[in-house]
């Protein structure tokens, strides 16, 4: 299922949707109001169970919408392998809060935020074969020490970001594997 942009979030009866509980995709793009709607979204988050792919492409979510979204670990769900949060307003808080919770995420997308990841931090992606940073402000220390991507990761997405040095190592973390990096500055390589 798929609504978008001139849909009035919240005039609208939830109800209808709550009855899909069988729904395996949901994408809701470029509801500027979505963020107003918390029955909205707490529907949503009882449609978990089943979803597979959840897509709020600009929808003008905050952190505290994910939160409330994704209020605890057993909200989250475990057939959720897709995950598109692009183009909102979120910021490193979201990305570690879905770090902690989404061990079974095959895709996730969180270009054009407010992202800024500025220095190494723990995290594990187990299941991840896409992971899209675009858009956002990190540099090259996130990559060293405790990032660990798994060797499932076959794509990175790093278009446009604040990216002071790339270093070689991250190249040698990605053999044969497509890394974007289009457009994005750095100021130089550095050997390890």
């Amino acid at each position: 299922l798929k609504l978008g942009q001139n849909l009035d979030v919240k005039s609208m009866d939830t109800m209808w949707l709550s009855s899909l509980y069988s729904l395996t995709h949901l994408g809701l793009d470029s509801l500027h109001n979505l963020d107003s709607s918390h029955h909205l979204l707490q529907t949503i988050s009882k449609l978990f169970a089943n979803l597979r792919e959840l897509r709020l492409v600009g929808c003008s979510l905050l952190d505290d919408d994910i939160q409330s979204l994704f209020h605890s670990h057993s909200n989250f769900s475990t057939s959720l392998v897709i995950l598109d949060l692009s183009s909102n307003m979120l910021t490193s808080s979201t990305f570690q809060l879905l770090l902690n919770i989404s061990l079974n995420l095959e895709e996730l997308y969180l270009g054009h935020n407010n992202i800024v990841l500025s220095s190494p931090f723990h995290s594990y992606f187990p299941s991840l074969v896409i992971l899209d940073l675009s858009y956002n402000n990190m540099t090259s220390l996130v990559f060293q020490g405790s990032f660990n991507f798994s060797s499932k990761l076959q794509k990175l997405y790093l278009q446009h970001c604040t990216v002071l040095q790339i270093e070689v190592f991250l190249f040698h973390l990605f053999p044969q594997r497509i890394l974007h990096l289009l457009s994005t500055p750095f100021i130089s390589p550095l050997i390890y």
